[in-house]
């Protein structure tokens, strides 16, 4: 669920032209009465046109970069640099970077299932161990019973073995 929540969709559902996660955000900054907006909010004061596009590229640049936060750039400018004509649409360029953001994306979801999925191997693996261990022992007591009961029987040799500090295990036997 994670996964889906962090992935980027080029159209958006509910037939909005932006939201959150969706919509291309190129498409949307090179929308003329958008850039009218931002011309008139940040290019009001006397400013050159040249530092007003500079702003509005940064703003661009931003936005991008929060959205396709997954995304390899370095990987992108390297595909645009082997495609120039392409990614001389930014449109290009966007699907490029929403590519690469929602595969790493992905990715990052697959490690996650594979780590929870060997952690409960693990556990799995953790409990069949006590499991065995157990029925080895019950398996040891219940051997232990019978050679007690045989030797009030039938007499012979009876030995116990303890745990020792110093040799590991030390046994003593008695016969009757």
């Amino acid at each position: 669920m994670e996964a889906h929540r962090e992935m980027a969709y080029a159209t958006c559902a509910d037939g909005n032209a932006i939201g959150v996660n969706c919509g291309l955000i190129t498409k949307h900054v090179g929308n003329e009465e958008f850039r009218a907006k931002f011309r008139a909010k940040y290019c009001a004061e006397p400013t050159t046109e040249e530092k007003c596009q500079l702003l509005f590229q940064r703003l661009v640049d931003a936005e991008l970069a929060k959205r396709y936060f997954a995304a390899d750039s370095q990987a992108v400018i390297m595909t645009c640099d082997l495609r120039p004509t392409e990614c001389d649409d930014p449109l290009v360029y966007e699907r490029y970077l929403l590519d690469s953001h929602n595969a790493h994306v992905r990715e990052k979801h697959a490690k996650r299932v594979n780590a929870i999925e060997e952690e409960r191997e693990q556990r799995q693996a953790e409990q069949t161990r006590e499991a065995v261990e157990g029925t080895v022992a019950v398996i040891s007591a219940a051997g232990q019973i019978a050679r007690e009961v045989d030797y009030q029987k039938n007499g012979g040799t009876k030995c116990h073995s303890y745990p020792d500090v110093f040799s590991g295990a030390v046994t003593y036997c008695k016969s009757r």
